[in-house]
């Protein structure tokens, strides 16, 4: 064999070796970048279900602030309703006429404990309405003969009454 077969055939062999491990070192690299990407992959999607964990998280806690400050809202708006009756039916009992308006005190200081002396508090208004005729029919018609005196000295209210007496 000729120094040229040999050389061709050290050559050819040579690139033989050569292309085999190019062939190996590429698939390694290639196999090296699946697992890289499947690693990377499985991060991703971890990361993606922890951040999904969170955001439902965070959807539940404001939906709950949300229903909240609405029933919180809808409460202040119900109270409001409740109040402006409460404000209008005051007022239309406060400015009833005299004798109904009496007749209404009247039937509300009957059904005061009858052995219980006491004294009537009244705004301004209503001690020029309850005079002396009224309070002793008033006392008149109690049962345990204990009296009622209307006090002269008003008090802060729209109208109606405090009763006091010496227990309360």
């Amino acid at each position: 064999m000729s120094l040229e077969k040999i050389r061709d055939a050290v050559i050819n062999k040579a690139q033989k070796e050569k292309e085999e491990i190019i062939a190996r070192a590429k698939e390694g690299c290639e196999q090296k970048v699946r697992t890289a990407r499947e690693a990377i992959k499985e991060g991703i999607e971890r990361r993606l279900r922890g951040i999904e964990v969170e955001f439902r998280e965070e959807i539940k806690r404001q939906i709950a602030s949300l229903n909240r400050e609405h029933r919180l809202r809808l409460l202040e708006m119900k109270n409001g309703i409740i109040d402006d009756i409460f404000i209008r039916a005051v007022d239309k009992v406060i400015n009833l006429p005299d004798d109904k308006y009496l007749a209404m005190m009247e039937r509300r200081l009957l059904k005061v404990d009858s052995i219980l002396p006491g004294k009537l508090l009244v705004n301004a208004r209503d001690i020029k309405r309850m005079d002396q005729l009224f309070m002793d029919r008033i006392n008149s018609r109690r049962q345990g003969g204990s009296r009622i005196d209307l006090n002269q000295d008003p008090i802060d209210i729209k109208g109606g009454f405090v009763f006091r007496t010496n227990k309360f």
